[in-house]
This record gives structure tokens, C-alpha cells and sequence, in this order.
């Protein structure tokens, strides 16, 4: 396949562009910018704020359930019980392990 990508696409119409998208397009709101967001009265003003230059750095959470559960199924809230739950948040990670109703941590 040669030349520009761009050639192949027959056609592009506004249900192709996903809301959250299109929101972003036409309020201009950036990845990466600050903003100021009110609320007041059901009306929602955006405002970049364009004298902080600094970028935000992103912050990662990542969590893990472990659970018992019937072979071959996946876990049921009504009868399957915690076993450890696990999460990282820049870098520290945490472990919550539920044994006989006694909690532990570990850093």
C-alpha cells in the first residue's frame, strides 16, 4: 500500500466521530492544559488557562482483586469472598490481604 492513508477513506460522517470527541473538539479542550470548570445552575463553563505552561505530570493507579469462585465461572458478588486486593500508585505498591477476617498491608 503507497501513497497517503488518507486516499483510501471513501467517507467519514459525524456518528463515526465517538461524543466525548467531538465534545472536546468543539469546546477546544487539549490534553495536557489546565483548566478552570464551574458549574452553576445546570451550565458548565470551560476556560484553558493559558498562563500555566507547566504540564501536569499523570498520575497512574493500578488495582487487582483476587476472589474465590466456582471453577470455569467468573466471581459472584452474592457468594464469592475477597482474597487480596493489590494496587500500585506511582510506584508504592500496596497489599490487602483478608485472611479469616484479618486485614495486612505490605509496602
Amino acid at each position: 500500500m503507497a501513497g497517503d492513508p488518507s486516499e483510501y477513506i471513501v467517507d467519514i460522517r459525524e456518528y463515526d466521530v465517538p461524543y466525548h470527541v467531538r465534545v472536546a473538539i468543539d469546546k477546544d479542550i487539549r490534553i495536557g492544559k489546565w483548566y478552570t470548570v464551574e458549574a452553576k445552575h445546570g451550565v458548565i463553563s470551560i476556560k484553558c488557562i493559558e498562563d500555566r505552561l507547566e504540564r501536569p505530570d499523570p498520575v497512574v493507579l493500578a488495582f487487582d482483586i483476587e476472589t474465590t469462585k466456582l471453577p470455569l465461572k467468573f466471581p459472584d458478588a452474592l457468594i464469592d469472598q475477597i482474597m487480596m486486593i493489590s494496587y500500585m500508585i506511582e510506584g508504592q505498591v500496596k497489599v490487602l490481604d483478608y485472611y479469616n477476617s484479618i486485614c495486612a498491608y505490605w509496602f
